[in-house]
């Protein structure tokens, strides 16, 4: 996605910052239930997490935050229950140790984060390697987890693509 925009806007214009994370709550239930932002500020403040940057939709709510906080601010999310998690994560992700600890060790703490929690992969990252993505989201959607395809139509626009991932959500 960042080589697509690059193309589009030109290299001076898109900026890739590894320093960020971005938390997210998302679901239909933002816009019928008062609250949602509410008490996710609470819980990103209770854990003194600065936020950067928010923006919002109907369906909805994204902050960025120093990379460093970003597994801070997931546990201050985790405390709401009432709260749907989305995290962006590249396919690479799949392989890195320390990312694939955190999430086991979430999961295994606490039953009901699969079923309320979202990861969203980029088109363009899923074809990266397509057979380990694939068997990656097999065994989390086992554990109650949804995934998102973010970005679709941005990359390698094929439904023949889509056939071959089991997405829950596309974007």
């Amino acid at each position: 996605a960042v080589e697509a925009l690059t193309q589009i806007l030109g290299p001076n214009s898109v900026a890739v910052d590894p320093n960020i994370a971005k938390l997210s709550v998302m679901g239909v239930g933002i816009r019928s239930h008062t609250g949602v932002a509410t008490r996710m500020f609470a819980a990103l403040a209770a854990a003194n997490i600065n936020i950067a940057m928010i923006n919002s939709s109907e369906v909805r709510i994204n902050v960025a935050t120093d990379a460093a906080h970003g597994e801070i601010g997931l546990e201050a999310l985790r405390s709401q229950p009432g709260l749907r998690l989305a995290i962006n994560m590249s396919a690479r992700s799949i392989g890195y140790p320390r990312w694939t600890r955190t999430l086991n060790r979430g999961l295994k703490s606490d039953p009901t984060i699969g079923e309320r929690l979202i990861l969203e992969i980029t088109e363009s990252s899923a074809m990266v390697m397509p057979d380990i993505t694939r068997v990656f989201m097999a065994s989390l959607q086992a554990r109650g987890i949804s995934f998102a395809l973010d970005d679709f139509g941005s990359g390698y626009t094929s439904f023949r693509y889509l056939r071959e991932f089991y997405f829950d959500i596309l974007k």
